[in-house]
């Protein structure tokens, strides 16, 4: 068998190319450090099997934690509160995911974590104002600690929260902006990835913006953040442009497989 280091190596490289197979097989062999459970969880997650990723992330978080590795620790605590919210609608979960998250951040040195945090706070308001004020911070400190993915992500919610508030020329643009450094090859994170086409289609579908949505699916294909990771939110939006122009079939297929999801 290859050296643990070796195959927590391939595993990422993996997670990175969208095998999910292969990094679920490195993971696996690499043993139960918090690393190799983290790895795994983010395998099995993307393969569409929630609860165990849930198992794995809260059994990687108690590993970070025994090693005080607290900005590990906060980032699956963060994920945590996604799954709980997104899969199971648990939201006493979620926020409880969200406060360790925070906790754990106190008195750590300002990092790009810190910036992720905030940039996940977003989806517990619906009010556009706060979500512009934590996209804005978040950009700042991704500009500060120069975190691509941070980035872009941030400046896709302040799209979104600028055509919520009625300036749809302005986060067009930003949105435009998110995905085509998407197309480019400039953000990495096949999560972020998700997100940004979730936040474009649902600033398309409350803008009525048909044309702009299809046009940038069609420019960034299908990748492995379409197919295996766009939560049921994302599929609905398009789902809803799709019966919008009347493409019953195929709007069919996407709201059958945000069910399924």
């Amino acid at each position: 068998m290859a050296p643990v280091d070796e195959l927590l190596r391939e595993g990422r490289e993996a997670l990175v190319a969208g095998d999910w197979a292969r990094a679920r097989s490195c993971f696996e062999k690499a043993g139960e450090s918090a690393e190799a459970l983290d790895g795994l969880s983010q395998a099995v997650h993307y393969q569409g099997d929630h609860d165990r990723a849930i198992e794995l992330k809260e059994r990687a978080f108690a590993a970070y934690r025994r090693r005080d590795k607290r900005v590990e620790a906060a980032e699956l605590a963060r994920w945590l509160a996604f799954l709980h919210g997104a899969v199971h609608g648990n939201m006493a979960a979620a926020n409880g995911w969200m406060a360790r998250a925070e906790s754990l951040l106190e008195g750590v040195e300002p990092c790009a974590a810190h910036g992720w945090l905030t940039l996940d706070r977003a989806p517990f308001s619906r009010d556009s104002s706060e979500r512009e004020r934590l996209a804005l911070s978040a950009l700042t400190i991704a500009r500060r600690f120069g975190d691509c993915d941070l980035e872009f992500g941030a400046k896709a919610l302040l799209g979104e929260a600028y055509v919520a508030s009625g300036r749809i020329a302005e986060g067009m643009t930003l949105l435009d902006e998110t995905m085509a450094a998407v197309s480019g090859g400039e953000v990495a994170g096949v999560g972020t990835i998700g997100e940004i086409y979730c936040r474009l289609l649902s600033a398309c579908e409350r803008a009525a913006d048909v044309r702009r949505a299809e046009q940038w699916l069609a420019a960034a294909g299908r990748s492995v953040a379409w197919t295996d990771y766009a939560p049921p939110t994302c599929r609905s939006h398009y789902g809803g442009i799709l019966i919008a122009i009347g493409r019953w079939a195929e709007a069919e297929a996407e709201l059958l497989a945000a069910i399924r999801a």
